[in-house]
């Protein structure tokens, strides 16, 4: 695998931003947000929203496009949706992990095609991971072939680049497209038991895959998912932490923001993976209480057989808990450049938060949107994302996006 010349540690780089955040020069960008220098990197501080009473964006009090059904037609049946996206012309195209196929709609929700099924072939997708619009084509990523597909707007294949192994043989993991063909991967850590015993949290590296099929280069290693290892029953099991951190990344132009969800602070790197700037906000992710662990407890065990329950009780006894929540789930860049960083919460059946921040990285307030609902796309006026019915079926909906009051 080629690596960078000197290549900076994105640990380390973090930290000598947040040790000289104070000794770059002072400047204010509006109330309550500051922004500075520090080192070469661009810190942009929010302490509080722009949004006052009354301001920010407003979504649609319904959709104004479904397509999802729980029976008739198969063309618009959904086992898993790994992704959708707004096109052009109004209409979306949606990636369907367990069909293995991605669908166009047009505006009306009416479905135009059907490309892809399950397989290992050339248009054919083995467990699809994401989609992504790329100009008026399609970039679907699938993760159990390492590749990714890229479909023109007729559906037709236009090209396919397969993440090349590293020198132990592991294969990067797809996350978006970027410009020219390149793509952003992810490579995780060779597992030690000795580390996961202890709940310890190993690294992932983030890798920029040409089309060409060269080897891929190294832009940085950051904190990955809290995993831990518990023995029960005779087996090993490898676990998330509850209410654990992860690794976050969205792509912006040809770089991309990462974030380990430690703290409300999320990192923006160019091309070459250089840390160039910061965006922090006012806020302190809650503690974890006796009554989210419990609620936790509960549901691990609701579905579990009662024969397993005992070793599953004494598992569940002896994992990790974090004093605190995550700092925030996900990040998103929308098609505006704008940063969207969803707050993280426990349970399924609340409002999903999101804090939006505009393309100069200021903090603009917080959209909320309905429980259950997994944006996947966001544009100049509208929200594309997967929610659920009355009857528990999965669709895909559209909100329109009133974007005038912020």
């Amino acid at each position: 695998m080629r690596r960078a010349t000197r290549p900076p540690a994105a640990a380390a780089v973090l930290a000598a931003a947040l040790g000289l955040a104070g000794c770059g020069e002072a400047g204010g960008r509006g109330e309550g947000v500051a922004v500075r220098d520090s080192a070469g990197v661009r810190v942009v501080a929010s302490a509080a929203p722009a949004w006052g009473d009354g301001e920010g964006w407003r979504l649609s009090p319904e959709p104004v496009l479904r397509v999802g059904v729980a029976e008739g037609d198969a063309a618009y049946q959904f086992g898993s949706v790994a992704g959708a996206v707004r096109l052009a012309d109004g209409g979306i195209a949606v990636a369907d992990r367990q069909s293995g196929d991605v669908r166009w709609y047009d505006a009306r929700g009416r479905h135009v095609r059907t490309v892809g099924r399950k397989g290992g072939g050339p248009g054919e997708f083995t467990r699809i991971g994401w989609i992504q619009a790329v100009g008026d084509s399609l970039a679907v990523g699938d993760g159990g072939a390492s590749r990714v597909t890229i479909l023109g707007p007729d559906g037709a294949v236009l090209r396919t680049t397969a993440m090349v192994d590293d020198t132990s043989g592991r294969r990067p993991r797809p996350v978006a497209a970027l410009p020219g063909g390149a793509v952003l991967a992810s490579l995780g850590a060779p597992f030690d038991p000795a580390r996961a015993a202890t709940g310890a949290r190993d690294s992932v590296t983030y890798l920029r895959q040409a089309p060409d099929g060269a080897p891929p280069t190294v832009l940085g290693r950051f904190p990955g998912t809290e995993q831990v290892v518990r023995v029960a029953e005779n087996s090993v099991s490898i676990m998330d932490v509850p209410f654990g951190r992860r690794d976050h990344v969205a792509v912006r132009g040809d770089g991309f923001y990462a974030g380990s969800a430690d703290r409300t602070e999320v990192g923006r790197y160019d091309a070459r993976g250089r840390l160039v700037g910061l965006v922090r906000w006012g806020s302190t992710p809650r503690p974890v209480t006796p009554a989210d662990v419990a609620v936790y407890r509960e549901r691990a065990l609701a579905g579990a057989d009662p024969a397993a329950r005992p070793g599953m009780q004494r598992m569940l006894a002896d994992l990790p808990y974090p004093k605190a929540m995550p700092a925030y789930a996900r990040i998103l860049v929308d098609r505006a450049g704008a940063l969207w960083v969803q707050e993280y919460s426990p349970s399924e059946e609340d409002p999903v938060r999101w804090t939006v921040f505009d393309a100069d990285e200021r903090q603009l307030g917080t959209l909320t949107l309905p429980p259950r609902f997994r944006l996947t796309d966001a544009g100049p006026d509208y929200a594309v994302g997967v929610g659920r019915d009355d009857m528990d079926v999965e669709q895909v909906q559209v909100y329109r996006l009133d974007r005038s009051r912020g």
